[in-house]
């Protein structure tokens, strides 16, 4: 593998395996804690990280401004609470499944947003995509 290559390759095996793992644990845990108590660890460490990554970068946090990111935060934090609900009742293999297959989702609402239609070749692919989710 080309040196400029290996590099990505290996970020995206290590967080293949930080999710896979972070899912297990979580599923794991679940019979002992509340959904509720494991996503808000997570997101309070995650929010701890981040706070450290501004400070040592050097850079004012974006707080208000672009309102954008608040709808983000608020879409992400509602996804957080839904894949450790998730994660804690239902088997990990079909909770990894769903999650991995968002891309999908992103193309019907990006038809609804940016007020596209959709070719046939769209439709064919999302079909696609479905049926081999529905198959794994």
């Amino acid at each position: 593998m080309r040196d400029g290559l290996a590099r990505p390759v290996l970020w995206m095996v290590c967080g293949s395996f930080a999710f896979a793992s972070m899912g297990a644990l979580t599923h794991a845990l679940g019979q002992r804690c509340d959904f509720a108590l494991i996503a808000l660890d997570r997101a309070a460490v995650m929010f701890a990280s981040s706070i450290l990554l501004v400070y040592f970068a050097g850079v004012r946090p974006a707080v208000w401004r672009p309102r954008t990111l608040w709808i983000r935060s608020l879409a992400g934090s509602a996804s957080l609470v839904c894949n450790f609900y998730a994660l804690t009742r239902l088997p990990l293999a079909d909770v990894l499944t769903l999650t991995n297959s968002y891309p999908l989702w992103i193309v019907p609402l990006a038809w609804v947003a940016l007020g596209g239609v959709p070719t046939t070749r769209d439709l064919l692919g999302v079909a696609c995509c479905l049926v081999g989710v529905v198959i794994v």
